[in-house]
């Protein structure tokens, strides 16, 4: 029999329906410390099985969410690459999207910076990752890196200097 593990669940006191976008939910969920009894917020973000990633940026003012697959317009049954990054402003109240990017096919893997001012995203279904700036609560897309064809990048991240 495993050893009993040393980290304790946190029981749930409350949980609220935040938000209901299409492809996604947003729940609240007040938790307490097993150990301290405080208790915290948290926030769950629900998803269909095609959102890859989530990335809060440093000051957990906004979410960025990767998609990359979708339901084929073409065929409901099917699904097909997508390639969205969505915005979400977190300290709105509720919490909501404002603003819907284009990345590159199959976007999956995404990064912000310590700084908060760039995120990356890997372009799964093109061998490239695509470069944001972040200005406030704003993303604009600066460029494309061409990693090659056939490599299929899942993730990308910054090194500790930034």
């Amino acid at each position: 029999m495993p050893p009993e593990s040393p980290i304790k669940p946190w029981p749930v006191v409350s949980s609220r329906a935040v938000a209901n976008y299409r492809i996604f939910q947003l729940r609240a969920d007040l938790k307490v410390n097993p150990r301290t009894g405080s208790r915290h917020d948290f926030f769950v973000i629900e998803c269909a099985d095609w959102v890859n990633v989530v990335a809060i940026t440093p000051d957990e003012g906004l979410a960025l969410i990767t998609s990359s697959r979708k339901i084929d317009p073409q065929d409901s049954s099917k699904l097909t690459s997508d390639n969205r990054l969505t915005v979400i402003d977190l300290k709105a109240s509720p919490p909501k999207v404002i603003q819907r990017l284009q990345a590159g096919k199959g976007a999956a893997g995404l990064s912000v910076n310590r700084k908060g001012d760039l995120a990356l995203v890997a372009n799964r279904g093109e061998g490239t990752v695509s470069v944001f700036s972040i200005q406030g609560k704003s993303l604009t897309k600066v460029g494309t890196v061409t990693i090659g064809d056939k490599t299929g990048p899942s993730h990308v991240d910054f090194t500790p200097d930034g």
